[in-house]
């Protein structure tokens, strides 16, 4: 989970952003996400050791670390569009 503590949504940047985590955030727990990652563990025949120790891959430290950089460039005020390069 990802909070996020904006000064103002009046930057319409920061307002875009805080929408699409939100979205994100709404949409994952609608759909119950983490619930069907868990069966499908489970229908893979892991254990609750394997799973518990397992490791994070590169992609998962790097949609973490996304959030961490989104979180901190909104309490900075430099969040910035990237897709507009």
């Amino acid at each position: 989970m990802c909070i996020v503590k904006a000064g103002s949504c009046t930057n319409p940047d920061q307002k875009i952003a805080i929408m699409s985590l939100a979205d994100h955030i709404f949409t994952d727990l609608q759909d119950g996400h983490s619930e069907m990652f868990l069966d499908f563990l489970d229908d893979l025949e892991l254990s609750q050791v394997d799973i518990q120790t397992s490791q994070r891959s590169a992609a998962t430290l790097s949609y973490e670390r996304s959030f961490l950089l989104l979180s901190l460039a909104l309490k900075q005020g430099t969040f910035t569009k990237p897709w507009l390069g």
